[in-house]
């Protein structure tokens, strides 16, 4: 929200909460006018005519709301994701290491697991990543947010 806060020249007032279900109350309260949420949360939302998902932050439209524009495509670039890894001790053999990969990467990757995750009724959209990518996405979102919090913090 920091971002769009910045590239849309506009001054938002944070409203903390306890975690994402907290928040999705206060927006259907209209306690707050907008929220950044997971697209799970707000397609579900929007499909009951409860709230409007006004873009998604990621490059491309997601197949499932191919209706709902991105924040780009709207003049805001924008990119944000919620990332899951799986994690392992440091220091796991390599063969291990390689063997849980491909175990997690088969999983994710299988027909009927994605089938049921990026569905109408589940909304979980998914981009799979192999462990160098995540680890470099994870790196350059944690520098682009430092630097981002540094010259323009929610609270001074």
């Amino acid at each position: 929200m920091l971002l769009v806060q910045r590239q849309a020249g506009v001054q938002f007032t944070h409203v903390p909460f306890s975690g994402s279900a907290a928040n999705y109350k206060a927006m259907l309260a209209k306690k707050i006018q907008i929220s950044g949420q997971n697209l799970g949360e707000g397609l579900r939302g929007q499909a009951s005519d409860q709230i409007r998902v006004l873009g998604v932050m990621s490059k491309e439209r997601w197949k499932a709301a191919p209706d709902i524009p991105t924040f780009a495509e709207q003049g805001y670039p924008v990119l944000m994701a919620s990332l899951r890894g799986v994690c392992a001790p440091k220091g796991l053999p390599a063969d291990v290491r390689a063997k849980l990969v491909d175990a997690v990467t088969k999983a994710a990757t299988d027909p009927e697991f994605v089938a049921k995750a990026e569905a109408k009724e589940t909304f979980q959209p998914l981009r799979v990543l192999g462990p160098d990518a995540f680890a470099a996405e994870l790196k350059q979102l944690d520098t682009e947010l430092k630097s981002l919090w540094q010259s323009s913090p929610w609270l001074k």
